[in-house]
C-alpha cells in the first residue's frame, strides 16, 4: 500500500487526509494477521517529496525554486525520483523481502526525524 510520509507526521490543515492515511495503516496492520499465513506480506510505503509531474504541477510557473526549498529540508539534499521509489517497491515485491511484513517504510531521504 502507498500513503505518504505524513502518516508519521500529520500536516496542519489536512485533517481529513491525515485521518485517511492512518486508517490505511490500520487496515494494513489488520491484513498482516489475516493473510500472513498464506505467505502474503503487507507493507505501507510512505514517500516524501519526489519530483513528479503532479508535484511540479502544483507549484506554479517556476517549480524549480519551490522544489529547491523542499530539498533544503531533506537531509540527503534532494527530492526523490521515480527510480528511488521504484527500487523500494521492487525490493518489497522480491523474494528477499519475504519476511518483511507489517512495516511502514519511509522513502523520504531522511525528512522524518521522529523516533517512532
Amino acid at each position: 500500500m502507498i500513503t505518504s510520509e505524513t502518516v508519521k507526521q500529520p500536516i496542519p490543515r489536512y485533517g481529513l487526509s491525515n485521518v485517511v492515511r492512518v486508517g490505511l495503516l490500520g487496515f494494513a496492520k489488520s491484513l498482516v494477521s489475516e493473510i500472513g499465513a498464506a505467505g502474503v506480506t503487507v507493507n505501507v510505503l510512505a514517500p516524501g517529496y519526489h519530483r513528479t509531474p503532479a508535484v511540479e504541477g502544483q507549484l506554479g510557473a517556476d517549480p524549480d525554486s519551490r522544489l529547491a526549498e523542499f530539498a533544503s529540508d531533506i537531509p540527503l539534499g534532494r527530492l526523490g525520483d521515480a527510480a528511488d521509489f521504484g527500487a523500494v517497491v521492487t525490493f518489497l515485491a522480491s523474494k528477499q523481502a519475504g519476511f518483511v511484513t507489517g512495516e511502514v517504510l519511509l522513502v523520504d531521504g531522511g525528512s522524518y526525524r521522529g523516533l517512532g
